[in-house]
């Protein structure tokens, strides 16, 4: 005899949210960071959950899915496919340098960058952390705000005099 489907159980005890961040973002956002989750439905509630995963793979508009796992209060139960919003605490508090992967002069193992100081650019050792698409964390050997060279880079050596064109 042929089963039949009667009735689908579902565990709706804890949820899942799923987004894609801008790789900007999909970079700073780390698995077990914290969230805030609010709904429409329920103005006021927060619901706190977690990152579950942050894929280290982006789309074609350059963004990375995330998963986010929420516990499902019982006194403002939600349902699945509702929309959500997502507030990333980690965002807030974790503030990071990044620069674009193609200014790197030599290998991502002992990366170097040029800087361009009153008109001299100057080849500089760096110290880089996670990488997301098209950039790379800085952890030490660049200040913010300090001019690099992006393009043309392969092409200079330390201390020689530059123009830049682009700002």
């Amino acid at each position: 005899p042929q089963a039949t489907l009667v009735a689908n159980i579902v565990d709706i005890s804890r949820l899942k949210v799923k987004l894609n961040l801008a790789e900007s973002d999909a970079f700073l956002v780390k698995v077990g960071d914290a969230v805030n989750v609010t709904v429409d439905v329920y103005p006021g509630v927060n619901y706190k959950g977690r990152v579950e995963s942050v894929s280290y793979k982006g789309d074609d508009a350059h963004t990375y899915p995330v998963e986010i796992r929420i516990n499902n209060e019982s006194a403002h139960p939600l349902k699945a496919g509702m929309f959500a919003r997502v507030e990333f605490t980690s965002l807030k508090s974790r503030e990071t340098l990044v620069i674009p992967r193609e200014s790197l002069v030599g290998s991502i193992k002992q990366p170097q960058i040029y800087v361009v100081e009153n008109g001299i650019a100057k080849l500089r050792n760096l110290t880089v952390g996670d990488q997301s698409g098209i950039y790379v964390q800085i952890l030490g050997g660049l200040m913010e705000g300090e001019t690099i060279v992006v393009n043309g880079q392969n092409n200079l050596v330390d201390n020689l005099k530059v123009e830049i064109l682009n700002k």
